[in-house]
């Protein structure tokens, strides 16, 4: 009877073991991701899209070092729209990235998406790249545009190119200020085609980085001002994220 009784309580201890062991592991993590921001104003490079509060829908794949998403833009008043495909990938401390950014016409009724031709498509492709050194709180960032809706007056196509220097300040894990400037080196979009070279972007940002359970939510407001267009802005950013 007694060898029968610690039988049964060897296996009941050796199940609640098991469990236990089952429970203690961590739960698998989803390579899909998705992100839902909400901006007071669409500021991007120092540039103005519209001037109504705008929606930023992302869904991404993320597999070790590399992720492709889709990241779209709708202003609240329906007055700009975007849809864009990326392919990101991260060596060391640089990332690279391609760009699809597709901006169709007012509703899109004179154009389709899949109009590739160079002189009447609304898609444009972005090469991009960042560096950001280890021991600094900065980090270097260029742009071009190499294909597509981006064309001089004369139809040929602008290379339109962006280079930016960004400073990073964190006074805790939660809290995060950067201060970036940013440059046209010849005549492109971010001067609508008219000068050449130009200083078109700096932007002061405070971010505070809070928590909705498991969910992130970082919240900003950010003063930008463009020296090219003698522009200023002053918006606020709030992300949800999984």
């Amino acid at each position: 009877m007694k060898t029968r009784l610690l039988s049964l309580v060897l296996v009941l201890m050796s199940s609640l073991w098991s469990l236990s062991a089952q429970q203690m592991k961590p739960a698998p993590i989803s390579p899909w991701s998705i992100d839902l921001e909400l901006a007071s104003r669409y500021i991007w490079r120092g540039l103005e899209y519209g001037d109504a509060a705008t929606f930023f829908p992302k869904i991404a794949y993320t597999h070790g070092n590399l992720q492709v998403y889709a990241l779209g833009s709708t202003g609240i008043d329906g007055s700009y729209k975007e849809a864009n495909l990326g392919l990101r990938y991260r060596l060391s401390r640089f990332t690279f990235a391609l760009v699809d950014s597709y901006s169709p016409t007012h509703w899109g009724k004179k154009d389709t998406y899949l109009d590739l031709k160079p002189q009447s498509t609304r898609h444009a492709l972005d090469m991009r790249v960042l560096y950001e050194p280890e021991s600094l709180p900065l980090s270097f960032f260029g742009s071009c545009f190499f294909y597509g809706n981006d064309r001089l007056e004369d139809g040929r196509q602008a290379y339109s190119t962006y280079f930016e220097l960004s400073y990073y300040k964190s006074f805790s894990p939660e809290q995060h200020l950067s201060l970036s400037l940013g440059a046209t080196p010849f005549k492109s979009f971010y001067t609508d085609y008219r000068s050449g070279a130009a200083w078109v972007n700096l932007t002061l940002q405070y971010r505070v980085d809070f928590k909705l359970g498991s969910l992130a939510l970082p919240m900003s407001v950010s003063y930008t001002l463009n020296p090219q267009r003698e522009k200023s802005y002053v918006y606020l950013s709030i992300t949800l994220r999984s």
